[in-house]
């Protein structure tokens, strides 16, 4: 990892949604495609909002004070997206052993490596995985044209039929239904580098499937007790490696990330996985405190971000001892940690991301923050999303109702004793950033807030 010669400046380029949005649907995950040419990001009602890559030439200031156009690497390019196409993937269904509703809530999506023209989508709610197809088409439809052929030929006339296209649509078919495998929650799915294979975890599984079989999955890690009683610890998220096909990782509640190779086993135990864990000061709260909410691997496959509640580690792969890199995210929280708890504000779950060339880490904080942090040095910054004050962004008005309604009202704030309210945490905690991911690509940056999408771009 290598330091950039300059500070990124990064920017707010578009924001997707409006003011006036709801809770119900409020964006779930969001997540760009291998090339960064598609932007998916789903949301509580079970609906996936596609966004396509668009590239902008902006005029760029020469030192004669003339304005240029930039080419398309140069920091002159703005790079956008518009809305491409919406879906229905999930409804809310009746779990009939267990007597409860799973809600239609999409909780991750994940694009498959494009062979064609046609986009392939994984998405997921509590229960089920399902296999999407997108695809361009055109409607064809054929005209008979009339040819009269003059008097000397001696012939009749002849229809002869020509294609006419019409203006391209965008379809979406659900190709593949991966169900049945799981009892609890799925919080992950994750696709292998030999692009047939995927695994799902919930709380206590992690299950392997094939792409061409949908009724039969492998379970390779399991840490449900005979006696429930017994349960220490779940399984809070689940990543594949990027380049290697037999490692994958998953975290727990506990704090600890394992690395499995599944050459060495194939049912995963945690003697046989090289752990990864920092311990820390045991208090009340060091229990909660230390759970991962979110972990990835860098594009190398040579690091692994880590996010808990109060912090973002870096870890290298082959030193397991130690971070490389310990970064505070809400240290000016700690003194508040009964509060929290007992605004169940403590057990919010943040997500993380490494920039395309691994420079920079990011994840989100309260109050719209949003925190950027250098992995080789110095240079953490906090940009907000939000709208500006004086000039507003481009917003898109053509755009899924899960980014149009109104966006979450901010918590009720504490009384005079400085105690929070029945309603929910502080104001202060409101405006939570959980959702965000980078472009694999370019320095883009995709951030969810509520109902609301904010694009960031470095060095305009």
């Amino acid at each position: 990892m290598k330091e950039p010669k300059e500070p990124r400046e990064w920017r707010l380029t578009r924001i997707f949604g409006a003011d006036d949005t709801n809770d119900e649907d409020s964006v779930s995950t969001v997540d760009f495609d291998r090339k960064g040419e598609f932007l998916a990001a789903g949301d509580r009602q079970g609906r996936v909002v596609l966004f396509k890559k668009t590239l902008q030439q902006t005029p760029t200031k020469t030192n004669g004070g003339k304005k240029k156009s930039s080419g398309s690497k140069s920091p002159g390019t703005l790079i956008d997206y518009q809305y491409y196409h919406e879906f229905k993937s999930h409804a809310a269904e009746f779990d009939c052993f267990k007597t409860v509703e799973v809600e239609p809530k999409i909780n991750r999506v994940k694009f498959l490596p494009r062979s064609s023209t046609d986009l392939a989508i994984l998405t997921t709610n509590d229960r089920t995985i399902k296999l999407w197809k997108v695809t361009e088409k055109r409607p064809r439809s054929f005209v008979k044209e009339n040819h009269s052929p003059t008097q000397e030929e001696g012939a009749l006339d002849v229809d002869i039929p020509h294609a006419v296209y019409g203006d391209p649509f965008v379809t979406a078919n659900c190709r593949k239904l991966y169900n049945n495998a799981h009892a609890f929650a799925i919080n992950s799915i994750s696709l292998f580098s030999d692009q047939e294979t995927f695994l799902s975890a919930d709380d206590l599984r992690i299950n392997l499937w094939n792409m061409g079989i949908t009724n039969q999955s492998f379970n390779i890690l399991d840490i449900k007790p005979a006696d429930m009683q017994q349960l220490s610890e779940v399984i809070t998220c689940a990543e594949c490696h990027p380049l290697d096909c037999s490692l994958f990782a998953y975290a727990t509640s506990s704090g600890y990330v394992h690395l499995v190779d599944l050459r060495a086993r194939a049912c995963c135990e945690k003697s046989t996985a090289k752990e990864f864990f920092e311990p820390c000061a045991s208090s009340f709260f060091s229990e909660i405190l230390s759970s991962v909410s979110d972990m990835k691997f860098s594009r190398d496959g040579r690091y692994i971000v880590t996010r808990s509640f109060l912090q973002m580690k870096i870890w290298d792969v082959a030193m397991d001892k130690k971070p490389l890199k310990t970064v505070q995210i809400h240290d000016n929280l700690k003194s508040r940690l009964v509060e929290l708890y007992e605004s169940d504000a403590i057990y919010d779950k943040f997500e993380c991301a490494i920039s395309c060339d691994g420079n920079q880490v990011v994840s989100g904080s309260y109050s719209s923050a949003l925190k950027l942090f250098s992995v080789a040095g110095k240079g953490d910054v906090t940009i907000q999303a939000c709208r500006p004050q004086a000039a507003k962004s481009p917003s898109n008005s053509k755009l899924s109702s899960i980014l149009r309604k109104k966006s979450p009202s901010p918590p009720s704030p504490s009384n005079k004793t400085g105690t929070p309210s029945a309603s929910g945490p502080p104001e202060p905690l409101g405006q939570k950033v959980l959702h965000l991911a980078f472009n694999p690509v370019d320095n883009v940056l995709a951030v969810a807030r509520g109902a609301n999408m904010y694009l960031f771009q470095a060095n305009l």
